[in-house]
């Protein structure tokens, strides 16, 4: 069964970066409760792995930034509570890796590893005007008798943050990584000339070998050949030599 956004609010499933509650009434009329943007997280450059943290940052086409939210999200047992990126963000171009479902047991704040799929660079905040991303949807679990147990995990803005730098190391500047990809299709190209570079050189080091081995035996036969032509015309010669002496002799 969804609860309605006010009564997750007021049953605390939603509390402010402090762990204060907020205000229900805020919420009346509401299936989801939006989430605010604490801090952006990204690399310095596509070289350094060195995580900066901003309140306000410019993605770029392609880029990979993590984005923590200002709220905590409590999970009490028996529930479940499922997360979107919010849909206009969606619209201008943002994709999210990581939405879904939250366990039991869960408390502290959310996140997202996103990246920009536009061609254009988008804003993010944490003013009050544009510092809405995620949208929060609680569910109350039936015959949920196996998740009365579930393990409790607190956690700190702190502690949270720093986990969620060390996988945001894990991910390359750019979503589809251009520098990599690029050196793997020089290298591919690279290899395949040398490839075809090397076939060529063998197949004319061939040729050019067995043009050596062929040419003293067509030298030798054109020599013989034009030797019994020059010793034909020769003997042509002498005989009609000979017939001019005898029709001289005759007068």
């Amino acid at each position: 069964m969804q609860l309605s956004a006010f009564d997750a609010v007021n049953d605390g499933f939603i509390v402010d970066f402090n762990g204060e509650k907020l205000n229900p009434f805020d919420y009346r009329g509401k299936a989801s409760v939006d989430l605010g943007i604490k801090e952006i997280l990204l690399k310095d450059s596509e070289e350094s792995n060195f995580i900066e943290c901003r309140e306000k940052y410019i993605i770029r086409p392609q880029e990979t930034v993590c984005v923590i939210s200002r709220e905590r999200v409590v999970v009490p047992e028996n529930h479940v509570a499922y997360v979107f990126l919010k849909n206009r963000l969606s619209q201008m171009g943002l994709f999210s890796f990581n939405t879904g479902i939250i366990d039991p047991g869960f408390d502290g704040p959310v996140s997202t590893v996103m990246t920009n799929l536009s061609r254009e660079s988008i804003e993010l905040s944490n003013n009050q005007d544009n510092h809405l991303f995620f949208r929060v949807v609680f569910h109350k679990m039936t015959n949920s008798g196996e998740l009365t147990n579930s393990e409790k995990r607190k956690y700190s803005y702190r502690k949270y943050k720093e986990y969620r730098i060390s996988d945001l190391k894990k991910f390359p500047y750019h979503f589809l990584d251009p520098s990599k990809i690029k050196a793997e299709v020089d290298k591919s190209l690279t290899d395949k000339a040398g490839f075809i570079s090397n076939r060529k050189f063998a197949i004319i080091s061939f040729i050019f070998a067995a043009f050596l081995t062929i040419l003293p035996i067509v030298v030798s036969v054109a020599i013989q050949v034009t030797n019994d032509k020059f010793q034909v015309n020769k003997d042509e010669i002498n005989k009609i030599k000979t017939e001019i002496e005898n029709l001289k002799n005759k007068k």
